[in-house]
């Protein structure tokens, strides 16, 4: 997580984004939901042709099976194995030349070595400032996720990048959080219970469609999955204006997150003025 105040990373997003790749979608109206930007990547207004890297993960083919159980079968089967790699760039196409949005992310490839899961992305194309640390919060946690899943400990997550560039538009931001002293050393703790991880995701479209009861049902969670469900559970208070000041400070008094989601706290107070 970047906590520095001047990079105004959001967190939120970022779980967002990991439960749009969770829910195998494409749909553009869900990840719009935590960030409008991904309009700019529609060709369509209504999918993500490209960055839909959960679409291509966790989506089942014809036989029932998705490339994320094949690889994880793969592992159980033969620990030893090279063969768990997960695609999410197609072939080219012609259609590529003009489209918004082609996959930045190649592979991602997983091999277990001396009990503990190591990760291997690929990427062909990687924005520094806005885009990476968005990717190493996804990537890092679908090998969290799997290394749970396995039963196995976490092992080494390795970033390989074709062109890791700065925009021009970017580098005096840049250099801003370089000099910035208001970040902190702030750690997610273990995943753990990956078996709730459906019911997490149910939370999750309860809370972005604004059910009645989606506040309540986060506190149903397992500890490690309400702490990130009490994020989105802050952002949908501030966003859809459903709740008051004094709920949104309850969930973030509580939060292990807190220090990373009090911008929140004021958005919510400026919009009660």
């Amino acid at each position: 997580m970047i906590t520095s105040a001047v990079r105004k990373w959001s967190l939120p997003l970022a779980v967002g984004e990991f439960c749009w790749h969770l829910s195998a979608s494409n749909e553009l109206s869900f990840i719009r939901y935590y960030s409008s930007r991904w309009n700019d990547f529609a060709d369509d207004e209504q999918t993500i042709r490209g960055s839909c890297y959960g679409y291509r993960f966790f989506r089942q083919d014809e036989s029932g099976a998705s490339q994320w159980t094949v690889a994880q079968n793969l592992l159980r089967h033969d620990p030893f194995t090279r063969r768990a790699v997960l695609l999410m760039s197609q072939p080219l196409a012609a259609s590529d030349i003009d489209a918004r949005d082609v996959a930045c992310a190649s592979s991602l490839q997983f091999l277990l070595r001396d009990g503990r899961l190591d990760a291997l992305l690929h990427m062909r194309s990687n924005d520094a400032f806005w885009g990476l640390p968005y990717d190493v919060f996804l990537f890092t946690m679908l090998q969290e996720l799997m290394a749970a899943e396995l039963g196995v400990e976490l092992g080494t997550y390795y970033h390989s990048v074709g062109s890791l560039h700065l925009y021009a538009k970017h580098i005096q931001k840049a250099r801003n959080v370089l000099e910035d002293t208001t970040w902190r050393d702030l750690g997610m703790p273990p995943l753990s219970c990956p078996d709730r991880l459906e019911r997490f995701v149910a939370v999750e479209r309860a809370l972005r469609l604004g059910t009645s009861d989606a506040i309540r049902v986060v506190s149903e969670l397992p500890d490690y999955w309400r702490g990130l469900a009490e994020v989105l559970a802050c952002y949908s208070l501030t966003k859809q204006r459903n709740g008051s000041t004094s709920s949104l400070g309850t969930i973030l008094n509580n939060s292990l997150y807190r220090h990373v989601l009090s911008s929140l706290a004021d958005e919510e107070a400026s919009i009660h003025k």
